[in-house]
């Protein structure tokens, strides 16, 4: 007996086109260095029991509806799952840079623009897990139709920067064959230091211990009368974005977050830039800009050791993303 060991898992996506969760046939993409990678497959099995089985045992199982989700972790090199969790993005200019510009997509007209048909998802993909032994002996799950539910960038003080994933699916299948050929990327993930934090935008703020950004679609998972057990298609409902800001406090910035932000009730601007500045400037970089925001809580405690800290939670409004790097396309085409 031979044990798959972890050292020959990979993960990477397939763009969707032609219909929802329908594999483009183009090479399998890098997502970035993923950590790790769980796909919860839920088959809704009921126990039954009725009156006359004459027992007290279950007397029957009967196979109800199929979920999929995933969570995932990995260090980005770049930012294209984002478009994944926005839904837009505009591919423009030349090398060096190429600029991306990820926006949000709101469903007043179409979704996707790689997809057909009377669903109209919201931008979707395929992923292809695969924990490789040997063809024929290999344990490759494909799972079709992805759509973000929600994505968190998060980092601490010193740290590389992580990106949360959770997706929900419409199937997964298996495959014993051989894993997809995918291509390393093999720039280095972006670390903490390479962050700016702006509030408002404009105005960077240092002392800042660890933040984190989540983007939230509240996908509903709907079971529709389409003849199968598997969910039609995941719906993003209501759209919400959540800052939450770890800052040393300073004489330049506390004064002003609690008395004009938080207890005075200002709204402002809020921006979150990434820049690999090792990468050459101005050539690997990401402005992540929330407009519209609130300060909903915050916390200043006095302490009796140490440095004191605020502990702030933001709410944007809106966002956009705008990106400059080498790689030619986040778009399939």
């Amino acid at each position: 007996m031979t044990i798959m060991i972890a050292a020959n898992n990979q993960v990477g996506l397939f763009y969707n086109s032609g219909t929802y969760g329908n594999a483009t046939g183009a090479s399998l993409q890098w997502i970035g260095e993923i950590q790790s990678h769980e796909s919860v497959e839920k088959v809704g099995v009921f126990e039954k029991r009725y009156l006359g089985g004459g027992d007290r045992n279950i007397q029957q199982f009967v196979d109800g509806p199929l979920d999929f989700e995933a969570n995932m972790m990995f260090h980005p090199q770049d930012w294209r799952m984002f478009i994944f969790a926005l839904g837009s993005n505009v591919d423009a200019g030349s090398p060096s840079p190429y600029t991306h510009v990820i926006s949000e997509a709101n469903g007043a007209g179409r979704y996707n623009g790689y997809t057909s048909g009377t669903l109209n998802p919201f931008l979707s993909f395929n992923v292809e897990d695969a924990q490789r032994y040997s063809t024929g002996s290999n344990f490759v799950r494909n799972i079709s139709g992805a759509i973000v539910n929600t994505l968190t960038l998060a980092g601490t003080q010193g740290a590389i920067l992580e990106v949360d994933l959770n997706y929900v699916a419409s199937n997964v299948t298996f495959a014993s064959g051989a894993a997809t050929a995918v291509t390393e990327g093999t720039t280095r993930p972006f670390m903490f230091s390479d962050v700016i934090i702006s509030l408002p935008s404009g105005t960077a703020i240092d002392p800042v211990e660890s933040f984190s950004w989540k983007i939230d679609n509240k996908l509903d998972r709907k079971h529709y009368l389409n003849g199968s057990r598997q969910l039609i298609l995941p719906i993003p409902t209501e759209r919400s974005y959540t800052v939450e800001l770890n800052v040393d406090n300073s004489a330049v910035n506390t004064k002003a977050f609690w008395d004009q932000y938080f207890i005075g009730g200002s709204t402002f601007n809020f921006m979150i830039a990434v820049d690999a500045a090792d990468a050459g400037a101005g050539s690997r970089n990401a402005f992540m800009i929330m407009s519209g925001c609130k300060m909903v809580d915050m916390t200043s405690p006095s302490v009796l050791e140490g440095i004191n800290s605020q502990k702030m939670t933001i709410k944007p409004l809106n966002c956009i993303i705008n990106v400059n790097d080498t790689t030619l396309l986040y778009n399939p085409w």
